[in-house]
């Protein structure tokens, strides 16, 4: 996002400043600031998510000099930070001047309040722009989802500046993000060809054919930008995603370890990864002793990352029979996020793992009715159904996305499926009218594929089958 532009940029300097501001208020003695310095402290901790401190420092400076541009700016831009969009729109609009950063600013608030095509008219209000100004534009509109209005003003700025650098990452970017990939590989590939050893090169390469799911490039772009760089942590980051996503488990970990080491991740987040990733190869010992970690690193400056570290510590947990650790975490996620959804799904499928359906239901029901999106509140509910084979109840959440989502992923294939596997032949005809084209028995298998053998549970099952061999022969 768009930032006023810090007056002190020596950061050295700047840390004994707040070292010093900070002993003056411990003491409560008065202390003198110029406004512009007050407002680098005030951006300095919002960088940190400090935002009382930050508050703070913003009311401080505004009893000594209450009509200051540059404490204005930051206090709508932090009570934008803190999600109360209508007060930063108010102290932006009381704010006289009109330089390109108060143009900027308010531009910010309107792309954040929807107000897209408002901005647009607001950013081009200026006769004549410079070069820092396009890009800055640019920058807004990509920070806050909306490339393809990027795109314009780079390509108005490429006709200036054919060669720029800046511009033509910029441009990789929103391709990426418009998941135009070949658009975004062609201009990294151009970039390339004048610096064939420019990692930050192979790396947003990487980066756009991970978005693009095209996994094989991906790595072979990792691979270019290791050899540039054994050290690049990076490098390691986006090839343990590449792997992960490819179920290649045990070598994601490592790159996730090395991208820690190499600090191209926090190790809060790098070890929430850790521990993810060990979860889904069910690694439960691993999976552990990462959230541990993880819980010890956020502590500090990432409490935010709390609620998903203790969900997924809680899963752990129980799978290593640790039940009453695992309410411990999820009643914690519970406390940081009171009436929310996730927590109670997590709550459930403990109970579920204990064989306890009915209770889990209860919660279950519960986590529906805090939920802003409830057909995927039961898309959650029915994977676990599904984990415990529990046909009923996963068909159940099915028909209720299938009420509120006609249009749902295969929600009508899914429906059959379910009903075959129940052996249900009137339910499986009924929703199989809607599958088009008709399900083959090769998909259906496939579909069904932890049903590879013939046993006496599944019979109704493999009975329907043959009589679909016969009908398809």
């Amino acid at each position: 996002m768009s930032r006023r532009k810090p007056s002190i940029e020596d950061e050295n300097e700047l840390d004994k400043i707040i070292a010093h501001y900070e002993e003056v208020l411990t003491y409560g003695e008065s202390y003198y600031l110029d406004a512009d310095v007050l407002a680098d402290i005030a951006d300095r901790y919002a960088e940190q998510q400090r935002w009382d401190d930050a508050q703070q420092a913003i009311t401080y400076g505004l009893q000594l000099h209450p009509d200051s541009t540059d404490l204005l700016i930051e206090q709508s831009l932090l009570y934008l930070d803190t999600q109360q969009l209508a007060k930063a729109i108010e102290v932006a609009d009381s704010i006289t001047d009109t330089t390109d950063e108060i143009i900027l600013l308010r531009g910010e608030l309107m792309l954040n309040a929807k107000r897209e095509q408002e901005a647009e008219e607001l950013f081009r209000s200026f006769d004549e722009v410079d070069y820092d100004y396009r890009v800055d534009v640019a920058s807004l509109y990509t920070d806050t989802g909306y490339p393809s209005y990027a795109l314009k003003w780079l390509n108005e700025a490429l006709e200036r500046y054919p060669e720029s650098e800046e511009i033509l990452l910029m441009k990789a970017d929103c391709h990426t993000l418009l998941q135009e990939s070949e658009s975004a590989a062609a201009i990294y590939n151009q970039l390339l060809d004048k610096e064939p050893y420019n990692i930050h090169f192979w790396l947003g390469l990487a980066r756009t054919h991970f978005a693009a799911q095209e996994y094989p490039e991906a790595l072979n772009a990792t691979d270019f930008a290791l050899v540039a760089d054994e050290k690049c942590g990076e490098a390691y980051l986006i090839r343990g995603h590449v792997l992960f996503n490819l179920n290649r488990g045990k070598e994601a970990l490592t790159c996730y370890v090395r991208a820690i080491e190499l600090n191209a991740i926090s190790p809060a987040i790098g070890y929430i990864f850790l521990g993810m990733g060990c979860n889904n190869i069910q690694q439960w010992e691993d999976a552990c002793h990462a959230f541990d970690k993880a819980l010890t690193h956020a502590k500090d400056n990432f409490a935010i990352l709390l609620p998903d570290i203790n969900l997924g510590y809680a899963i752990a947990s129980a799978h290593l029979g640790k039940f009453e650790k695992a309410y411990e975490l999820c009643q914690a996620a519970k406390n940081d996020l009171p009436e929310d959804s996730e927590p109670l799904l997590v709550e459930g499928h403990l109970q579920q793992m204990q064989g306890d359906i009915d209770t889990a239901w209860e919660t279950w029901n519960l986590a529906i009715d805090y939920s802003d999106d409830q057909v995927e509140t039961f898309v959650r509910i029915s994977d676990y159904c599904l984990l415990y084979s529990q046909w009923e109840e996963a068909r159940n959440c099915f028909e209720n996305i299938l009420l509120r989502d006609h249009n749902y992923d295969r929600i009508y294939v899914k429906l059959a499926i379910l009903s075959l596997l129940m052996g249900d032949e009137t339910s499986f005809r009924a929703y199989s009218l809607y599958v088009d084209p008709p399900l083959e028995v090769d998909e259906i298998l496939a579909l069904a594929d932890r049903y590879e053998e013939r046993d006496d549970a599944n019979k109704s099952f493999w009975d329907l089958i043959d009589k679909l061999k016969e009908e398809q022969e």
